[in-house]
């Protein structure tokens, strides 16, 4: 049986013309969208400005979620939050909500965990999104690639992950969202291009509130680029060199680390934003400090930044641990020294499987 079309799947002017074959003005699209994203509405019944029969048809031809929340987690370290829910055909997905601490002048207010030592919390949050129902690329730090790809979600998930957030966040306002969760964000590029959109129209999130990380495909960072959003980009780095790349990402053999450097070149330029490249350390494997200068010099004369972050161990990473807190700040201090703008990321939710990896899309036994 086929299921209704989901109002986060519209913007105004086409909900505009789907409420026009009721022979209702445009201005319902607006009252619709306003109690869905603004009133976190669940029923067209509750919109009780419309028309009795106009909310019985749109009942009758609509829906609102297209997901089902299946667990909440909370962090017992931090504020942290993890909320599972379930898809129409039964995959998992994890969004995390995570306190927005404040932020070092030159971080980019997409930067999801942590900040420079000794800043202080703001009392907003981010709210991490899942773009796929698993991933196809299997990076060796990171959880989400274990099972695979099972799908991309549509803009409507993409959404409804915002919006049964908001009301696990309380009175918090969401502040800043940004695509680090489950999957591939540039591999669902068209569904997590319209939802951005949608974000900033029906929801009213700034475009400069939202990132985008990527494990690094040249061609869609440039499309990205030349969509006009303006969004953050996130590059996931993780090493200066091809052949250590290879060691962490599968998607290293098809495209050299020059290629992704040159395509963040090519959006810092187009854009005027400042890129992000995230890069995870790995004890013995790629937190040598001989590294630090050539990932300097890689990156030399470009708007950008480095966000550190001691791997957070999972089950499906096998051996592999964190170096010591004392090698990660010599790290940091030799990307410094290296002339980079660096930070270091703190992690959170980790006893909850929340931090940066973590995210595999399994409930948590009770």
């Amino acid at each position: 049986m086929r299921e209704n079309p989901s109002v986060l799947d519209l913007t105004e002017p086409e909900l505009a013309a789907i409420l026009a074959q009721h022979d209702e003005p445009a201005y319902r699209a607006r009252q619709v969208i306003r109690w869905v994203y603004r009133s976190g509405s669940d029923g067209f019944d509750q919109m009780t400005d419309l028309p009795g029969p106009l909310r019985e048809a749109l009942t009758q031809s609509l829906r609102i979620h297209v997901l089902q929340p299946a667990q909440a987690l909370d962090s017992a370290r931090d504020r942290t939050k993890k909320i599972a829910l379930r898809t129409r055909d039964g995959h998992i997905i994890e969004a995390v909500l995570m306190p927005q601490p404040g932020r070092r002048e030159g971080r980019p207010s997409g930067d999801p965990e942590g900040t420079a030592p000794g800043a202080s919390p703001r009392g907003r949050i981010s709210l991490c999104l899942s773009s796929q129902a698993g991933c196809a690329y299997r990076c060796a730090f990171c959880a989400s690639g274990a099972r695979g790809l099972a799908r991309n979600l549509t803009a409507a998930e993409i959404i409804d992950q915002y919006l049964w957030a908001r009301k696990t966040a309380g009175n918090a306002r969401i502040s800043n969202i940004v695509f680090m969760g489950m999957g591939e964000p540039l591999a669902n590029y068209n569904n997590v291009v319209r939802s951005v959109r949608l974000f900033n129209t029906a929801a009213g999130i700034s475009r400069r509130s939202i990132a985008i990380s990527t494990c690094g495909l040249p061609d869609r960072i440039r499309r990205l680029a030349d969509e006009g959003l303006g969004v953050h980009l996130a590059v996931s780095l993780h090493a200066p060199d091809d052949a250590l790349r290879r060691k962490l990402m599968p998607i290293a053999a098809r495209y050299p680390v020059k290629a992704i450097v040159s395509a963040a070149r090519y959006y810092a330029k187009t854009t005027g934003r400042k890129v992000a490249f995230e890069y995870i350390l790995i004890s013995g494997l790629n937190d040598s400090l001989e590294l630090a200068p050539r990932l300097g010099r890689l990156l030399r004369g470009m708007p950008c930044m480095v966000n550190v972050i001691a791997l957070n161990p999972h089950q499906f990473c096998g051996d592999m641990k964190p170096p010591s807190p004392q090698r990660t700040m010599q790290f940091v201090g030799a990307l410094r020294s290296a002339g980079l703008d660096v930070a270091l990321r703190k992690s959170l939710g980790g006893d909850i499987s929340a931090a940066c990896g973590q995210l595999s899309g399994h409930l948590t036994p009770p």
